[in-house]
């Protein structure tokens, strides 16, 4: 059980102070070269955390109880667990519908702690797309420039659209959408929960 005193000094954790002084942070070490397993073990060790502290201060574990570090100051944390469970690599803004998944993700493995139920399922894997062809978006999105999905093109992809692509291009177990527009082309992620067949 978490003592009152650890809980209560406050840390430099999310560069915000609504966020520094108003939540307890956990910290999962780990980046694109840390072992998947390894990285999982780790993670799973800070949910048990943060369901044993809501449950010492009686609270529920859902999307006010449960943030995220780019929800509070412009960061790409916690990068490592977004393309984990949300296949989504980018330095720009994490859209909100990925910080939604990623956030229930967390809501669910803490409440089978909070219940005394203990986790062994693995995460969802992150799956994509792979043939040419007509999709619809799921949610709002961008094209990027890049295959990489770093920089931002400035086209948006409303929710409902349609739009036809022309050649999938991986980066490592990802998918990208490569799109001819006029003379340029642009990428867009393939990931099945953002993006499905028209």
């Amino acid at each position: 059980m978490s003592e009152l005193k650890n809980t209560f000094n406050r840390a430099w954790h999310v560069a915000n102070e609504y966020g520094n002084n108003g939540y307890l942070g956990y910290e999962v070490r780990g980046n694109r070269d840390t072992p998947r397993d390894e990285y999982l073990k780790g993670e799973q060790n800070a949910l048990k955390q943060a369901a044993e502290d809501l449950n010492y201060y009686n609270l529920p574990a859902n999307r006010t109880t449960v943030a995220l570090h780019h929800e509070f100051s412009d960061t790409e944390c916690p990068k490592r667990a977004l393309i984990e469970h949300c296949g989504y690599d980018s330095t720009q803004v994490v859209p909100e519908a990925i910080s939604n998944k990623l956030k229930d993700y967390y809501i669910a493995e803490i409440k089978k702690y909070m219940n005394g139920t203990v986790t062994s399922s693995k995460p969802k894997e992150t799956t994509y797309h792979d043939k040419a062809g007509w999709y619809k978006m799921k949610v709002d999105d961008t094209f990027y420039i890049d295959k990489h999905l770093s920089k931002v093109s400035g086209w948006k992809l409303a929710k409902g659209s349609v739009f036809h692509i022309d050649k999938v291009v991986k980066v490592g177990k990802m998918a990208r959408g490569e799109v001819q527009l006029g003379t340029v082309k642009r990428y867009m992620t393939l990931n099945t929960d953002i993006v499905d067949k028209a």
